[in-house]
């Protein structure tokens, strides 16, 4: 008899907003008069840049995704409202 270890299901899409939320609140609470969408968690502190492989290797395992090299420099990348919108983009 064989035994496969099975992948666990991706977690679904109203997942993604709460699970960035609480990542990126790791560090600090977000202000509370902030535009989500546009806050820019990286400029702001909220992820550093060695923390950056561990939040995209999180994500990716997270929602069974996968994000391009060149994702990670994008300006939708670094905002909130921005990386909740790829990832949502990717489960589709």
């Amino acid at each position: 008899m064989q035994i496969c270890a099975s992948r666990p299901e991706p977690a679904p899409m109203a997942a993604v907003r709460p699970f960035i939320l609480r990542y990126v609140q790791k560090k600090a609470r977000l202000p509370g008069e902030i535009d989500l969408a546009r806050f820019d968690y990286i400029d702001a502190g909220y992820v550093d840049s060695m923390g950056i492989i561990k939040f995209v290797m999180e994500i990716e395992t997270e929602f069974g995704i996968s994000i391009a090299e060149e994702e990670l420099g994008s300006n939708a990348f670094r905002t909130i409202g921005g990386i909740i919108a790829l990832i949502e983009g990717k489960m589709k």
